[in-house]
């Protein structure tokens, strides 16, 4: 222990005299060994201010630091933003912060910095994966409702995948249902189906997911019956849709 304590003030000794990237790097295994973790901190914070190490690298080190060795993830996602400034995509700081997003207090952080990093990157899959993940952990309704929509443009504008798109626009609806923009969102997504069979089947799960009827779907259910007439169907498919839109609205 004293051997080591000598070496640290050695080495400390010597960053000062000479300080650059070499005295760093011995330190930062002196200070290992010795788990004094806070005069870690302290190092990689003189590497950031000094310029004694790359500004990402140093940064990452704190970050990984404070969420694993000084239980400050709050810290660690300040360090972890400030990496992907300084480098985009750094894939220690995207590995730390999967990490955090899936499990802990800071996951909506988490997913913050990696949503418009895997954006810009194109990878549409892990982009839905951490909008759920966003949706899950979010209490606020406006900003569940805006993830829901943000789920919706992915699957229609970036996948293209319909059917997943009307699936977010219907839970959409289904978060506050008298958000008459949700409808509207709802109803173009619908008509954009080529067959009128898959938008009156989308229609109908929707209805069937409501608690109670408004405005907005009474107008739908009156549409979805309209559709089913349209195609031929028996009389039992489309009678329901009127009768509940005729239900809440006579005239």
């Amino acid at each position: 222990l004293e051997d080591g304590i000598r070496a640290i003030e050695a080495a400390e000794e010597a960053l000062n005299v000479w300080p650059g990237s070499a005295a760093v790097d011995i330190l930062e295994r002196l200070y290992q060994a010795q788990e004094s973790w806070y005069e870690l901190a302290g190092l990689y914070e003189r590497a950031m201010a000094d310029e004694l190490r790359p500004r990402a690298e140093a940064c990452f080190a704190l970050g990984d630091l404070a969420a694993r060795r000084l239980d400050d993830v709050g810290r660690a996602i300040d360090c972890f933003r400030e990496t992907l400034e300084e480098e985009p995509g750094h894939p220690k700081a995207m590995k730390a912060l999967m990490t955090l997003a899936k499990e802990g207090d800071y996951r909506s952080e988490a997913v913050d910095l990696l949503e418009p990093e895997y954006t810009r990157e194109g990878d549409w899959v892990q982009v839905l994966a951490l909008l759920e993940t966003r949706y899950e952990v979010d209490d606020d309704p406006d900003r569940r409702k805006e993830t829901l929509r943000r789920i919706g443009q992915v699957n229609e504008d970036s996948i293209d995948d319909l059917g997943a798109a009307l699936d977010a626009f219907a839970r959409l609806c289904l978060e506050d249902p008298d958000d008459e923009a949700a409808w509207v969102t709802f109803s173009r997504a619908a008509r954009a189906h080529d067959e009128p069979s898959r938008q009156a089947k989308a229609q109908s799960r929707l209805l069937d997911g409501l608690q109670y009827d408004n405005a907005f779907s009474a107008a739908l259910a009156f549409e979805t019956g309209m559709l089913f007439s349209r195609m031929g169907s028996e009389p039992r498919d489309a009678i329901p849709y009127f009768t509940r839109a005729l239900e809440f609205d006579p005239e």
